[in-house]
């Protein structure tokens, strides 16, 4: 059993899709047993907090009148909360995880991991900018359409386009 894991994680073709899923299984795994920590609703504030100041910072730039309190985006008296599901962790750690289980240069998955990361942040406060102004400016139905199927469906293209584009670039060149 443990030879034919083992032959299954070593094959490109389909070792590729089953370490994405083991790394998702192990991020569901610890965000069961810490999601509801003391020090997790922490880390969640605080950079929840973030990508508020961010988001609103960039949506003021675009002309549109935004500020952040704490986690929250204020936006024409109405306040929209960057919650621990909208900080794209599990994104973040599916992408890391899937080029760190890789072959590869060490020297090449942590610049690569970095460059990701940073691509990720940036895509995502493009996310909850959108997401915000299409909370003040549409119909919940339309709002809703966005922020839970097409906005994710779109995000976790480009993850995964990031993640094909360092296999057949970097992997197994």
């Amino acid at each position: 059993m443990y030879d034919k894991i083992k032959k299954l994680w070593h094959d490109p073709s389909i070792g590729f899709g089953f370490k994405m899923v083991a790394v998702y299984l192990c991020w569901k795994v610890f965000a069961h047993y810490t999601g509801h920590t003391d020090w997790w609703q922490r880390f969640t504030l605080m950079y929840g907090s973030i990508y508020a100041r961010l988001t609103a910072s960039f949506l003021s730039v675009l002309g549109l009148s935004a500020t952040a309190r704490g986690a929250d985006i204020v936006m024409g008296g109405t306040y929209i909360t960057v919650a621990d599901h909208c900080l794209a962790i599990p994104a973040t750690v599916i992408f890391a995880g899937s080029i760190l289980l890789s072959p590869g240069r060490w020297s090449s998955k942590c610049w690569y991991i970095a460059l990701g990361c940073a691509i990720i942040i940036v895509v995502n406060i493009l996310r909850l900018a959108m997401v915000c102004y299409m909370w003040i400016h549409f119909n919940s139905l339309f709002f809703e359409l966005n922020h839970s199927v097409i906005f994710v469906i779109l995000f976790y293209s480009i993850v995964l386009w990031m993640v094909v584009h360092w296999m057949k670039k970097y992997a197994w060149a």
